[in-house]
Parts: C-alpha cells; sequence; structure tokens
C-alpha cells in the first residue's frame, strides 16, 4: 500500500567503529538515507537558492570585492560572502606545454629548420631565455580564468544547533526557500555532519585498516582486499600514484621575485634573467649575447626531469565497492 507524504521522520544512525554486521547496515543507513537524502533535498537547494539572491556570476563579479550579502530567514542570518577571484590555472597543462614547446624547438633545430629564438653557443643549443619566458607567460594568462567564489555563514539561536536524535524534514522546494527553510538548513547540516563522523567516517577508515595498505604503506600496484562483514563482502581498492606538484614546479622555474617578508625562493630563470651568479642556474649554463641571456636547451629540459622527480609525491587511493550477497 502507498500513500502520499508531506514529511518524513528520520532517525540518526548509530556508531559504527568496528567491522560488525550491525555496524554494516548503520554504515549504509548514513550513506545511502541520511546523508544523501539531506544533502540533496535539503542542504543543496537551499545554498544554491541563497547563492543566487547577491546576484553575482563569474562574469559579472562584485566590486568592491568582498561583497556580504546577509539574508535572514526566521531565526537564522545567512551572509553569502562573494569574492572576486582569478581562477588558478591548470599547472600541468602549463608544464605539458613547456614541455612540448621546447621538445618542438629542438626538434626543429635538430631537422636543420631556422629558429629565431634557437642558436649555437659552444657547440649547444640555447634557447633566449626571453621567448621561454614570454611564452610560459601567455600560455598561463590564455588558461586563467576570473570569476567568482561564494562561502556560505549563518549565525543561529543555539536551540537550532542542539544535537537531535530524530529530525522531522517537511517535503518542500528548497529552492524556493519557504518557510522554516533557515531552521531546517541548520539542523539538516548539523544531523548530517553528526551522521558521517558517526557511521561513515569510522566504518570507512576501518576497512582501509583492514587491507592492510595507507599512506605509510603504499602498495607498488594496485592491490584488491576483500572483506566479508556478514552477508556483506566490500572489496578496498588500493592504488597507487605519482603526483607531481606542478604548480612548484613552475615556481622553481619562473616565480618572480618575492616581497621582502617572504620566504619564498626566486625562480631559477628568473635568476639567469637578473644576472645573478647562483649555484642553483649552473645547469642551465646560461650565456649572454647581444645584451640576451640565453640558456642550453638540453640543460633546461633536464632541470624540468630534476625538479618534477624532486617534485612527484607517492599517494594513494583508496575506493570501497560493495557487493550485498554472497
Amino acid at each position: 500500500m502507498t500513500k502520499k507524504v508531506e514529511v518524513t521522520t528520520i532517525d540518526m544512525v548509530g556508531e559504527a567503529r568496528e567491522l560488525t554486521p550491525e555496524a554494516v547496515r548503520q554504515y549504509f543507513l548514513a550513506s545511502l538515507r541520511v546523508v544523501p537524502f539531506l544533502q540533496r533535498r535539503v542542504i543543496n537547494p537551499i545554498e544554491e537558492a541563497l547563492k543566487v539572491l547577491p546576484g553575482f556570476t563569474d562574469e559579472k563579479r562584485p566590486d568592491p570585492s568582498p561583497n556580504e550579502y546577509r539574508h535572514k530567514m526566521g531565526d537564522v542570518t545567512f551572509t553569502v560572502t562573494t569574492k572576486a577571484t582569478t581562477k588558478t590555472p591548470s599547472y600541468q597543462e602549463v608544464y605539458d606545454d613547456l614541455n612540448n614547446y621546447l621538445a618542438f624547438l629542438r626538434m626543429e633545430k635538430e631537422d636543420g629548420k631556422q629558429v629565431p629564438c634557437v642558436r649555437t653557443i659552444e657547440d649547444r643549443l640555447y634557447v633566449q631565455l626571453n621567448d621561454v619566458l614570454v611564452h610560459i607567460d601567455a600560455f598561463t594568462d590564455k588558461v586563467i580564468k576570473e570569476g567568482i567564489s561564494q562561502s556560505l555563514g549563518y549565525v543561529a539561536p543555539p536551540r537550532l544547533e542542539e544535537n537531535l536524535n530524530t529530525l522531522v524534514v517537511p517535503l518542500r522546494n528548497y529552492r524556493k526557500l519557504p518557510p522554516g527553510s533557515g531552521a531546517m538548513y541548520v539542523q539538516a547540516s548539523l544531523f548530517a555532519e553528526r551522521a558521517k563522523e558517526l557511521a561513515i567516517v569510522p566504518f570507512e577508515r576501518a576497512l582501509k585498516e583492514e587491507s592492510g595498505y595507507s599512506k605509510l604503506n603504499i602498495p607498488a600496484e594496485t592491490e584488491e582486499s576483500y572483506i566479508q562483514v556478514g552477508p556483506h563482502l566490500f572489496c578496498v581498492q588500493s592504488i597507487p600514484s605519482n603526483n607531481p606538484d606542478y604548480k612548484g614546479i613552475i615556481d622553481a622555474l619562473v616565480l618572480p621575485v618575492p616581497e621582502k617578508r617572504s620566504k619564498k625562493q626566486p625562480g631559477e630563470l628568473t635568476l639567469v634573467h637578473m644576472g645573478v651568479d647562483d649555484q642553483r642556474v649552473e645547469i642551465y649554463i646560461p650565456r649572454q649575447r647581444e645584451e640576451e641571456w640565453y640558456v642550453s636547451l638540453l640543460g633546461l629540459q633536464q632541470r624540468i626531469e630534476q625538479l618534477t622527480t624532486l617534485m612527484t609525491k607517492r599517494e594513494i587511493r583508496q575506493p570501497i565497492y560493495h557487493y550485498p550477497v554472497v
């Protein structure tokens, strides 16, 4: 028998810190019902509706920035903070483009073609430093995007922030911010976060610990660990990966001279461009011709390889899969 309902009642989940059948039940109550329902039907719609109210977009940015927009709903006052941002470029794109550009210059020159920015000095191929710097700047500017970032805060009375064992949720279209949306947002957000802390986070941590792999013990290749809990079969995949710090690599090459209080060091190519005699630039074998600085093309490629090795972290990703009946 079915019936149309206008409210639903959600009970708080129990703890799931051990690998037991009851912990599995609590884990799935949290991960399949409580958290996704509140996130998709209450929390996200209200956040999206509130962030539209100030009227800003990536094309219409606040000036001055940041802008704080306050909106009161019942006993809850929300603040939407909007900042004009320059969205960070994908430094992997910058890194890949630089490598491809240097390889192209070298190939063209070795094929006997005329390349204005490349010349032979002391039997080595050299590239004009200013050409490399301009190329990096131009490509970086191309992949940088201006836009906005938004954050949401609220001030609510203490009674709305108490831990609840049961949450009654009116089934409404919260994108329209109906009456009661403010209190519902506060209670739903805290309820969902508590469910994660009680069941989802500890249970997944226990599964990963049972696999025997972690960021302190990364396998050489992908490993699958099967763990049975009652009638449930879980598979924890432990996937190793090498993740270069692309921004760190580019900064190590071309970071401008920092402000006096900064602890950062100028990029190595920046030092060459300034004519600084420094041990860090020896690999580039810099030479000056007609008031222009040149660096060894091979030396630059080798240094990029060295920086990539130095700035690559070994990491692990551990997705969890579930097979309910075995």
